[in-house]
């Protein structure tokens, strides 16, 4: 006989799938982003800090210091096309690249921290396969040499841009006044940098 006070397990088999198709759907149509990545080349990408904190011990760090409420973050030597795999893979879980494009993003994979996909080099460094279903080839994805950044000039690159950035949302390098925070942050990430 059961007593009254036993606890209930309630599960979804669905629910991981929904969370990611979920996440996913935001990501595409940018809805609730809270965080901008910017690359080299100044391709910006919206994105949630949630999925990153989740996904890479680094960009955690500099998500939880910084006391902004949509951080622009300055990826030196990223070139947006690669940052843009990385971030097709953190979304929905698996990506398509060429298989000569694979050191590049293991290399900024391994930059970023991005836990995931590091184990995926461990596993093919140590014999294993890489899963069918995480890596496919397709013939039309763009990701052209990659130019990483160091840990070091990452957050050199970061304390520059705060050093920069005062509250009045003027520019500390130039005549620049921005309308709100965040206008003064792309500026500075995409001239001062």
């Amino acid at each position: 006989m059961r007593s009254m006070n036993a606890n209930m397990i309630l599960n979804s088999d669905s629910h991981n799938s929904k969370l990611i198709q979920t996440f996913s759907d935001l990501y595409q149509n940018n809805v609730l982003t809270d965080v901008t990545l910017v690359c080299e080349d100044r391709y910006r990408i919206e994105a949630h800090r949630m999925v990153l904190c989740a996904s890479s011990p680094l960009l955690r760090e500099f998500i939880t210091i910084n006391t902004q409420s949509h951080p622009l973050i300055y990826l030196k030597g990223v070139k947006g096309p690669n940052l843009s795999t990385i971030m097709q893979f953190l979304y929905k879980g698996e990506v398509s690249i060429k298989e000569e494009e694979m050191p590049s993003l293991l290399k900024l994979a391994k930059e970023l921290e991005i836990v995931e996909l590091q184990e995926l080099k461990d596993n093919a460094s140590m014999g294993k396969q890489k899963p069918n279903n995480v890596l496919k080839e397709e013939e039309n994805f763009l990701t052209p040499y990659l130019n990483t950044p160091s840990l070091l000039e990452i957050r050199e690159n970061e304390q520059r841009v705060q050093n920069i950035i005062d509250s009045s949302n003027d520019c500390g390098d130039c005549e620049y006044r921005g309308k709100s925070q965040t206008q003064l942050l792309e500026h500075v990430a995409m001239l001062h940098t």
